[in-house]
């Protein structure tokens, strides 16, 4: 466990939490964020794939663009009647300003230097990979870094 900070910040995590965290290697925070924090990442995610649907749509790939649909199911659905869907998304590769804003939320970096120490840098490659049902093309493996060693 690194040196904790040694003020008191927005979002921190207590010593206990901290120590479950090191002991368990994981540790759950029931509703660390709010609704209205998250809410602005659904909205990009659903822009997304209105923008993909509307480009499957206009190359005759889907006759139905799902607008119906909720954004969760209007993925299913798009997947069931273009297979590779969600990989397409995957491949957008756009990371969406409420993602960056997410990432700069001052109470997670609050956390994560509880856990890592005060040197923190985010991975520059972002992608969103999807889960739809009854589909393994988006599965990844846990530790996908065990092959580099």
């Amino acid at each position: 466990m690194p040196p904790q900070p040694t003020e008191q910040k927005p979002g921190q995590l207590s010593i206990d939490q901290i120590r479950a965290y090191f002991e368990e290697g994981y540790l759950i925070v029931e509703d660390y964020f709010m609704p209205d924090e998250l809410e602005p990442c659904k909205d990009a995610i659903a822009e997304m794939v209105d923008e993909l649907a509307k480009k499957l749509y206009d190359a005759g790939k889907i006759k139905k663009l799902h607008q119906e649909a909720g954004v969760f199911k209007r993925l299913t659905l798009l997947e069931k009647d273009f297979p590779g869907s969600s990989i397409l998304l995957f491949k957008m590769q756009r990371f969406p300003k409420a993602f960056q804003d997410l990432w700069c939320n001052e109470r997670l970096l609050n956390v994560v230097e509880q856990l890592i120490g005060p040197d923190i840098a985010g991975h520059p490659v972002w992608n969103l990979r999807t889960k739809t049902p009854k589909n393994n093309d988006m599965i990844v493996p846990w530790h996908q870094g065990q092959y580099l060693h």
